[in-house]
């Protein structure tokens, strides 16, 4: 009677743990959730380390195509430029007289030899619109703007083979503000042993102000045989 009284309370013992650890395993299997899911979470990304690495290579395909978009540009520009010099300009008419803001000078001589520009009404082609005035060598707009400044220098020998030996003849424009003058354009034409004339042209953009100016001077050196062709010198300006 002892005996059975002791295996029944091991027996009841044994269920008593039993129930114990069935009622613990659903609280670990939750530990065990709850433990998973964090670790899971706490895995690194590629993927930003992949686009931190890309901007970098990003940036610099960026900067490279802005470069390349600015020197395409550059070049563009300084095409159009020299496409209008050598090709739209020589075929411009001298004639625009109904332009106001346009002016084409020619030299002349006094026995001092000194130069004074005018649009003279003798020769062909010279002009001086309303939009410009002029005080000796000086050319006066009265509009601010961009303007295209041109020269021609000519000079030719009166007897032929004897202007070998000439000093050069030089026509000088400078833009001029606030009494500071910076050269513009420079012009020299020398003559050769056998040659009959000789000449220089150049061109310019310039942007003039209501109180700046154009100043046109020639260096013409006394000498025999050679002179100026005062028709093919000239300076002019018109706004663009």
């Amino acid at each position: 009677m002892h005996w059975s009284q002791n295996t029944r309370c091991l027996f009841e013992s044994t269920s008593e743990q039993s129930e114990r650890s069935l009622q613990k395993m659903p609280h670990q299997e939750d530990l065990r959730e709850v433990t998973v899911i964090p670790t899971h979470s706490s895995w690194p990304s590629k993927q930003p380390q992949e686009s931190s690495q890309c901007n970098p290579q990003c940036q610099r395909r960026l900067l490279a195509a802005v470069f390349v978009s600015v020197l395409l540009l550059f070049i563009t520009i300084v095409g159009l430029l020299c496409a209008f010099c050598l090709f739209v300009y020589p075929r411009l008419p001298r004639d625009v007289k109904d332009k106001q803001y346009a002016a084409l000078l020619t030299p002349q001589f006094d026995l001092n030899r000194t130069v004074t520009w005018l649009a003279a009404e003798g020769i062909p082609g010279s002009y001086l619109g309303a939009g410009f005035h002029l005080e000796g060598q000086e050319l006066h707009s009265i509009k601010d703007g961009m303007y295209y400044v041109y020269a021609k220098l000519k000079v030719k020998c009166t007897v032929l083979n004897r202007c070998g030996n000439t000093l050069p003849v030089k026509l000088e424009l400078k833009h001029c503000r606030r009494g500071t003058c910076n050269q513009l354009l420079s012009m020299e034409a020398k003559l050769l042993q056998e040659a009959e004339d000789a000449f220089d042209q150049s061109s310019t953009l310039v942007y003039m102000t209501s109180k700046s100016w154009i100043q046109a001077t020639i260096h013409y050196p006394k000498q025999e045989n050679v002179e100026l062709d005062i028709p093919d010198t000239y300076f002019g300006a018109f706004l663009i």
